[in-house]
């Protein structure tokens, strides 16, 4: 509820991207070949089924998170319960939604990230993997376990943590098995490749077929390479993944550490080897490639959830097996009282961040939020509305920085798919045929340029501060020499943030063509 389109009436910076290219996609436009963005085009595929259902808003789309959500969450249930009982899956599995809950609450704008969808997929090939078989060869099993780690791929490239770790681990199942099983685990092998393949291929030719192939490669591998490593706050984004995780990220990593140099004693249940060494070998890729660019955005977090809810479950196992292996009469009268504290400990940061939520839920005055519709705007709307005096509907309007949330909402569409400049901000990816593009755009198509103040991009008007950018020079100099300011609005953007509501204040300066 809290990222639900009745109390984040606008959608945050990536969201606004995602809706924006998706609603292209039903006016039949390409990503990459119309749109740039550096996200893996199935998020926006997403985005457009969701605005499909429902048009105009983004309500379609936030019953599609919830809708993977909730079957992410059913997938993980059912392994947990299979593996070990009802109560610890249960208990695991709720921990963890918690914990994905706390990460939606604690930043500027949750909801829609590639993390979330990926959730499903996760769950997917964990789910696929680790259920217990009767024969080593399990070729339809592995062929969706590729089939799901290609669809994580066509979300984000880093995110293959369960993909890397199933051919480790079977790797290692086929070397150190009966040479009669090796067979199997091969097949197994070829059958997974065969899945990841087949499905990015399929993926590839319908762009190549469109003329988006090399602009898909371009815009996603080159740019996330220039990307990673960008920042290095690895240290800083770690200690922060206790912050807004919780209780779950300490007795996760914790039982991690353990199962590392004492699997065999903790769990000496063999049917339970192969999921101690898959959570083994998980759990630290998915920590490096999830801060590859070193940023730590807290949406990162959300994909280390299948691993920290399955390492909960196993952790309560082991805790019920040693006190029950030791008769320890104090376990046997309240060892209940164990996960119900774990539990306690995870909801209490939500429930003290929700607890802003309700008084606006209950306000009768935006109740019309709660209902699929739009005739309740967020209060910045009114300021924002002045801007059709200048640019009604329809008209052609840059928003400078990376502020695609506006074109979407306000139905003002970006005169060059280069929606937003930070692509051109880098001197190591831009090309000159880029730069050409965008300045012609300008040239020709004289769109409005509303300058968003503060942000991390520079003012369009400051040169000073655009001599670190020589790429975006030439437009700096353009807009200079052609554009005058028109009018100046203050909009004030609100924000429900770790149970506080925070108000930012912006100036949108809009300039137009002479």
């Amino acid at each position: 509820m809290p990222v639900s389109p009745a109390l984040q009436l606008i959608p945050h910076r990536d969201s606004g991207v995602f809706l924006y290219i998706g609603k292209g996609i039903l006016d039949g436009k390409i990503p990459y070949l119309d749109f740039w963005d550096h996200k893996g085009p199935l998020i926006y595929y997403i985005n457009a089924l969701g605005l499909y259902f429902i048009q105009d808003s983004y309500w379609g789309v936030w019953f599609v998170e919830l809708f993977s959500l909730s079957i992410a969450a059913i997938l993980g249930f059912s392994l947990m319960r299979d593996r070990f009982n009802a109560s610890f899956a249960f208990l695991s599995t709720v921990a963890w939604m918690l914990a994905f809950g706390k990460a939606l609450t604690s930043q500027f704008g949750g909801g829609n990230h590639v993390e979330e969808y990926a959730l499903l997929f996760y769950m997917a090939q964990i789910y696929l993997f680790l259920r217990k078989r009767k024969n080593t060869a399990n070729l339809g099993s592995f062929f969706f376990i590729g089939f799901f780690a290609a669809l994580c791929i066509l979300l984000r490239p880093n995110l293959i943590s369960p993909l890397i770790a199933v051919y480790l681990v079977t790797l290692t199942e086929m070397f150190i098995s009966k040479q009669g099983n090796r067979v199997g685990h091969f097949q197994n092998l070829l059958m997974l490749t065969f899945g990841v393949g087949l499905t990015l291929s399929m993926v590839s030719l319908y762009f190549w077929q469109r003329g988006a192939g090399y602009d898909l490669l371009h815009d996603v591998i080159s740019y996330n390479l220039s990307y990673s490593g960008s920042d290095t706050n690895y240290l800083g984004a770690f200690v922060d993944s206790f912050r807004v995780l919780g209780v779950i990220n300490v007795v996760g990593l914790a039982i991690w550490a353990l199962l590392v140099f004492y699997s065999k004693k903790l769990i000496p249940n063999m049917d339970n080897q192969l999921l101690v060494r898959f959570l083994v070998v998980l759990m630290p890729i998915e920590i490096v490639l999830s801060l590859l660019s070193g940023h730590g955005y807290i949406h990162y977090f959300i994909s280390w959830l299948p691993a920290l809810g399955t390492l909960l479950c196993v952790s309560m196992a082991i805790t019920r097996t040693y006190f029950e292996n030791n008769d320890v009469l104090f376990f046997k009268r309240y060892g209940w009282a164990i996960p119900c504290i774990i539990l306690i400990v995870q909801a209490a940061p939500l429930i003290k961040d929700l607890q802003i939520f309700f008084p606006v839920i209950s306000d009768k005055s935006n109740s019309g939020n709660l209902f699929l519709t739009d005739g309740m705007r967020s209060p910045e709307w009114e300021d924002m509305k002045s801007l059709y005096e200048i640019a009604p509907e329809g008209t052609q309007v840059i928003f400078w920085g990376n502020e695609v949330k506006y074109n979407f909402v306000m139905n003002l569409p970006s005169p060059t798919r280069y929606i937003y400049i930070y692509p051109l901000m880098d001197s190591e990816y831009t090309t000159n045929s880029m730069k050409n593009e965008f300045l012609s755009a300008i040239k020709e198509l004289k769109p409005v340029i509303v300058d968003i103040q503060p942000s991390s991009v520079p003012p369009v008007k400051s040169l000073a501060k655009w001599m670190r950018y020589p790429d975006v020079l030439p437009v700096i100099y353009y807009v200079k020499d052609n554009y005058h300011v028109a009018r100046e609005i203050n909009v004030i953007s609100y924000y429900y943030v770790d149970n506080q509501l925070w108000t930012l204040a912006h100036k949108w300066t809009i300039l137009v063509h002479n």
